[in-house]
């Protein structure tokens, strides 16, 4: 079992996204957050899924974009971690990552799809780590990690989007 850190190596902006995380056990905390959110995105509808609550700010479609790309980049983080890559992994910028995403371009029910896909990827992934592994240090993007908190991160950057849902987009619909 996963539990989370007792001590968070990390930056005090990740450190919050770990605290947001619900549960005691990061497997199922990502499975409870995955079905949590798939609750919400099935009730979204396709024109829906289209809206941005203000100009400039992401559509629900690159919402939820941004949210499987993080975790996909967190993923590799927490991989090359485990493995005992030492250098400094890049950062990601993410609007970059929103401006060329091209989710406009593609159905709700595909991202929705995706979604689903890499958060099974990332269970497995977390799943396949050594207790050994857990705590090895790393950086990335000049912020320390362990794959642990790296883990506890991604569970409460779901929760943290799924609220921002809640609260800034679905209030208009």
């Amino acid at each position: 079992m996963i539990t989370k850190p007792t001590e968070l190596n990390t930056s005090k902006y990740f450190a919050g996204y770990v605290n947001l995380a619900k549960g005691g056990a990061l497997i199922e905390s990502l499975e409870d957050a995955c079905e949590e959110a798939l609750v919400v995105y099935q009730k979204v509808s396709e024109e829906q899924a289209e809206f941005a609550y203000a100009d400039g700010k992401w559509t629900v479609k690159q919402l939820v974009q941004h949210v499987i790309d993080t975790e996909r980049v967190f993923g590799y983080r927490a991989l090359s971690i485990a493995r005992g890559d030492q250098q400094n992994l890049c950062g990601f910028e993410e609007d970059a990552f929103a401006s060329n995403d091209h989710a406009s371009l593609r159905s709700w029910e595909d991202i929705i799809r995706e979604y689903v896909i890499v958060r099974e990827s990332t269970i497995a992934l977390f799943d396949s780590f050594a207790e050994a592994v857990l705590d090895n240090a790393g950086t990335a993007n000049g912020v320390g990690f362990t794959p642990r908190v790296l883990g506890w991160v991604l569970s409460g950057h779901d929760t943290h989007h799924l609220n921002v849902l809640k609260e800034r987009y679905l209030i208009n619909f």
